[in-house]
């Protein structure tokens, strides 16, 4: 297979996996009583230790070079704890009040965000094609949201708050550590992101980091969540940017949330109307409109 083959796969691979974390965190939450927060620090606190491991086997380079230097040090801290934090715990708390696909849904209007933060950063007003893209999201966000009746909304308030909140963290996430990006591997910064916020979340959990009903099924079901909804994705997007440009894994990406609807209406008692996946294919219409540049 040729290398931009590669590429194109694993990114697809990559964002289909990523699906499938909010899939079996729902799993964990609703079966096994996980409290969002203590999935939330497991997640993050497991995640983070293999990732930095990964990168420690592959480069053999001291783990706390980004902590060395203060204003590098501010910046991962302000990345792990607003960033990384935040779009993990919100997302679960969006899931706890709705169901996976919702909040990954949710999460994914980051991506318009970043529109407006970009031509705020580049002093400019967003040109048409932004705007068109940000109007098409909000009336797919709507189409989620209502299922096409403004009488009949579909999810709470509570998943729409956390939800929102969380495409705000996932916003910083992507903004934050762009200066560190040109210092330090992106292994590197994402597993201390990881580590640091679930350890900066721990003073705030709402109920025992032991909850939950622990057993080999439960364990089983934490693993997918991690290995192949955080870690393994994660790498497979490294592979991915190494052999096609970032905007292109960007806009394959769009394969997070309709993987994570696929995976919720075949194992989960998940129901979606006509009208609501008609707005989660015009939200993805609309992040590859933009990601594409056209």
């Amino acid at each position: 297979m040729k290398s931009r083959g590669k590429g194109l796969l694993f990114a697809g691979l990559g964002a289909s996996l990523w699906g499938s974390a909010g899939v079996t965190g729902q799993v964990l939450m609703d079966n096994y009583h996980l409290p969002a927060t203590a999935l939330s620090v497991w997640r993050l606190i497991l995640s983070g230790l293999l990732l930095l491991g990964f990168d420690y086997l592959l480069h053999r380079e001291s783990l706390l070079r980004p902590w060395k230097d203060r204003a590098d040090a501010l910046r991962l801290f302000v990345f792990a704890v607003f960033g990384m934090m935040g779009t993990q715990y919100f997302y679960f708390r969006a899931i706890q009040y709705s169901n996976a696909p919702t909040g990954t849904i949710l999460q994914y209007l980051m991506s318009i965000l970043l529109i407006f933060y970009t031509a705020f950063e580049e002093r400019r007003l967003p040109r048409g094609m932004e705007i068109s893209c940000a109007i098409l999201a909000m009336a797919g966000t709507f189409l989620v949201v209502t299922g096409g009746d403004w009488h009949a909304v579909k999810i709470s308030q509570a998943a729409l708050f956390w939800g929102l909140l969380s495409a705000l963290a996932e916003a910083v996430y992507v903004v934050e550590p762009i200066p560190l990006m040109k210092r330090y591997r992106p292994s590197l910064l994402v597993g201390w992101g990881m580590l640091a916020g679930g350890v900066a979340l721990i003073p705030f959990m709402d109920a025992p980091i032991t909850a939950g009903v622990v057993s080999f099924s439960s364990l089983m079901v934490f693993l997918l969540c991690v290995l192949f909804g955080t870690v393994v994705p994660f790498l497979l997007f490294l592979m991915s940017v190494a052999e096609i440009s970032p905007g292109e894994a960007g806009i394959l990406g769009a394969m997070e949330p309709l993987s994570s609807l696929v995976l919720s209406l075949l194992f989960l008692t998940v129901s979606f109307s006509g009208m609501q996946i008609t707005g989660v294919l015009v939200i993805v219409a609309a992040v590859v409109l933009v990601s594409s540049g056209k």
